[in-house]
């Protein structure tokens, strides 16, 4: 005759590793979304950024054409700090003033004007960029370019977080369902209501 006991450690068991795997997928998913929603506000940030970008060039080109956003980019280029990219050059292709050396690869200038409907993301350096590359009045083309390293970085310490909790959710449940079966199988002793 089987005993009660190991068949009701095994339901714990079973009950334990069942409410831990719903806990752990609820949390799951709660996670997936927190992720979702702070890649989208990052990506708002660097989109505000490189609207902020354009608007202040459109603002110097309106006052003094080509001249001042020349120096306006050669001013920015001395003082870059590897979040931007700016490139300015004149109708055969020559630099004028950036911080790089030549045209990206693979980007063409699409459109005129400082509008940052069009943006798009490229990889140049080993990172990602949100680009607006716009040919000005005259053929000279223009790209201006914010780097996406700090979304990334974020979202990659964000996805270890998640990692390591999602591990420990699953390592709390595991412990919990072993000692739950731990205390079925314990041989009786007294119960409470004997020593009441």
């Amino acid at each position: 005759m089987t005993s009660a006991r190991p068949i009701a450690a095994r339901a714990t068991l079973r009950l334990a590793a069942l409410m831990a795997l719903a806990v752990t997928l609820l949390s799951l998913g709660a996670m997936v979304l927190q992720y979702r929603l702070v890649n989208a506000r990052l990506m708002e940030a660097q989109q505000s950024l490189l609207t902020a970008d354009l608007d202040g060039f459109a603002a110097l080109y309106d006052q003094r054409r080509i001249i001042a956003l020349r120096q306006a980019i050669d001013y920015r280029a001395t003082a870059a700090t590897g979040e931007e990219m700016l490139l300015l050059l004149d109708r055969k292709g020559t630099v004028l003033a950036g911080t790089l050396p030549q045209w990206p690869k693979g980007l063409a200038p699409e459109g005129e004007g400082f509008a940052i409907d069009g943006a798009v993301e490229f990889t140049e350096g080993g990172k990602r960029w949100l680009a607006v590359a716009r040919d000005l009045p005259g053929g000279f083309p223009l790209l201006v370019a914010r780097s996406l390293q700090p979304v990334d970085d974020t979202l990659a310490a964000l996805r270890r977080g998640i990692l390591g909790l999602l591990a420990a959710s699953l390592a709390a449940g595991a412990l919990f369902g072993w000692l739950s079966a731990r205390v079925v199988m314990a041989p009786s002793g007294p119960s409470i209501t004997s020593v009441w």
